[in-house]
């Protein structure tokens, strides 16, 4: 057998940070190994004490994935920079709302024993209540 890289050989084309298959070629042969047995009729005839024989060769090519996963691996590529302006943002409210909160509780308090209820007389049709 006289077998070509360029005829015979797999090849693939995959996006690097994903890791994906953007394209291949595949191409395999399966082969029968035959050997010459004594005592075993049926292999005492081969001309060759040992002879490879090809049963089934299969290629099969993909030139480009479906649009869908190119539209798929395009998206998830953007995404640690889309991810990052949401993050940025996600950031800067969580800090607005802890800096609003120390703010509320460093406001004085104010204490309702601190009140004093004003004394009111309140007349009406001739009787007087007062609290």
């Amino acid at each position: 057998l006289h077998p070509d890289k360029q005829k015979h050989g797999l090849s693939m084309n995959i996006q690097p940070t994903m890791g994906m298959g953007l394209s291949a070629k595949v191409r395999l042969q399966l082969n029968l190994d035959m050997i010459k047995l004594n005592g075993v009729a049926l292999f005492e005839k081969l001309p060759v004490d040992r002879m490879l024989i090809p049963i089934m060769w299969f290629e099969d090519t993909i030139s480009k994935p479906p649009e869908t996963l190119t539209i798929i691996l395009r998206d998830a590529l953007s995404l640690p920079f889309n991810c990052s302006n949401g993050f940025f943002g996600l950031i800067l409210s969580s800090i607005f709302i802890q800096l609003y909160s120390i703010w509320l509780i460093s406001l004085p308090t104010v204490s309702t024993k601190s009140f004093v209820l004003p004394s009111v007389r309140v007349s009406l049709l001739g009787r007087t209540f007062k609290n």
